[in-house]
């Protein structure tokens, strides 16, 4: 089976699950022969995914997040226009797109949250099978239960996670935890929800539990603006040892700053065996880093980027979870306070991820069949 992947490129939560993927395909004999990835407005992609990713690489001008340059918060309503203006009035990503897929001439498309992909099937059509697969469509499940209020912002995340998945012949909707597999309850998804565990790196997958915990907490830091409250707090806590994580620009070996304080440039491998062995992890509320931790059973204080809602959304999945707290500020008191209540049926959770490779093959293999 020829698998052609397309990518939204914003951050590296759908990055991680594609290159979990591909390798769980091309363990069940099966080859991704290119992939298509939305460029951010600003920088690239990171190394590791770079490096990894199987099949010639094609970079799409997609949509992406307009943050406040000062405060870092996202921007909505400009985030919307541009979004609105490249995917209606911009040909070249879809010719682009088009041009690659004539020459991967794959068996079936598996599209991670890319708008570009979805835009190309309703504005000219695609008649290769297409599998969407992202968290982000538990956002379309009946069951779903939203933060409470935000009905504007609520309305608008559908429709938005809707408008990704045209053409698409099934949607996979990756949880935390267990939901029924269902057609969408939202009037205008009629699509078949496929829910299944968080898609997780092979390296993830086989970590063990770790029996003992080491004093420090581990933190992964997006900005300047979270290193700023982080410092802040640390001057108050000095006796807590902190682990951070900051993909500085031209950063690339550690910096000791006192005797509790350490920041580290980003390092996939680095990152998850310092995570198994911390006390407990702060991040912003992606759902990648969450589904990982839970995996490891690392407490997590999930800390939402402002005005993001997605991932509003996520730091109460977190709660539901049984995997952390939710936040509005970097600072740890929360989860230190939380620690001694963590008790997830981690076991459970670690059957589902481990279960998935099979399960999700199955599913692309029935699709890209015509099944």
């Amino acid at each position: 089976m020829r698998c052609f992947f397309t990518i939204q490129g914003e951050g590296r939560g759908h990055l991680t699950q594609a290159l979990a993927l591909q390798d769980i395909l091309q363990t069940a004999g099966h080859d991704v022969v290119g992939a298509a990835v939305g460029r951010p407005e600003q920088g690239t992609w990171p190394d590791f995914f770079v490096d990894a990713i199987a099949g010639p690489l094609t970079p799409l001008r997609s949509v992406s997040i307009a943050t406040d340059p000062v405060t870092h918060a996202v921007r909505p309503a400009v985030t919307a226009w541009r979004a609105m203006r490249r995917a209606f009035f911009d040909s070249r990503p879809l010719n682009t797109l088009q041009a690659a897929l004539d020459r991967a001439n794959p068996d079936v498309i598996i599209n991670f949250f890319e708008p570009m992909m979805a835009m190309l099937a309703h504005k000219r059509g695609v008649s290769i099978p297409t599998v969407a697969i992202a968290h982000q469509y538990m956002f379309l499940h009946p069951g779903y239960r939203f933060p409470p209020g935000h009905w504007k912002w609520r309305t608008l995340t559908r429709w938005a996670t809707y408008s990704t998945c045209w053409g698409a012949d099934t949607c996979i909707a990756l949880s935390l935890y267990p939901a029924p597999s269902t057609s969408s309850g939202w009037q205008l998804a009629q699509k078949r929800i496929t829910v299944m565990p968080p898609l997780l790196r092979s390296r993830v997958r086989k970590q063990a539990l770790s029996r003992t915990r080491k004093p420090y907490l581990q933190v992964y830091l997006l900005n300047e603006s979270y290193a700023n409250q982080l410092v802040r707090w640390h001057r108050a806590h000095p006796h807590v040892p902190l682990r951070c994580f900051w993909g500085r620009q031209g950063v690339h070996t550690p910096e000791q700053v006192d005797d509790t304080l350490t920041i580290y440039p980003l390092s996939a491998s680095r990152f998850i065996r310092s995570m198994t062995q911390a006390r407990g992890l702060a991040c912003t509320a992606g759902f990648e880093s969450i589904a990982e931790a839970l995996y490891m059973g690392t407490p997590v204080q999930a800390v939402p980027v402002p005005g993001h809602y997605e991932q509003l959304c996520n730091a109460y999945d977190t709660v539901r979870a049984g995997a952390g707290i939710r936040s509005s500020q970097f600072t740890p008191n929360a989860l230190l306070d939380f620690l001694p209540h963590y008790a997830p049926d981690t076991a459970a959770y670690r059957a589902r991820v481990q279960q998935m490779p099979n399960a999700i093959v199955q599913h692309i293999e029935r699709v890209a069949s015509g099944r």
